[in-house]
């Protein structure tokens, strides 16, 4: 809960490097995901690959603005 609050109080990022999962994830976002939360954290519970529980940012919060 602390984290989710933190994560608030930032609007945007001006740098996010990512790295890509052998199965096409990205922060711990797996295909397949209901990615529709309308909020900035999500807490994963099974997650496909180890560890089963995780903490990400949401796919709303991390494409805020994205700048090529």
């Amino acid at each position: 809960m602390e984290y989710s609050k933190s994560i608030q109080l930032i609007p945007s990022f001006d740098l996010v490097l990512l790295g890509l999962g052998e199965d096409g994830h990205i922060a711990s976002l797996f295909p397949g995901m209901d990615l529709s939360e309308e909020k900035d954290t999500i807490e994963i519970y099974d997650s496909p690959k180890s560890p089963k529980e995780r903490i990400s940012l949401s796919l709303r919060k991390l494409i805020h603005q994205i700048v090529f």
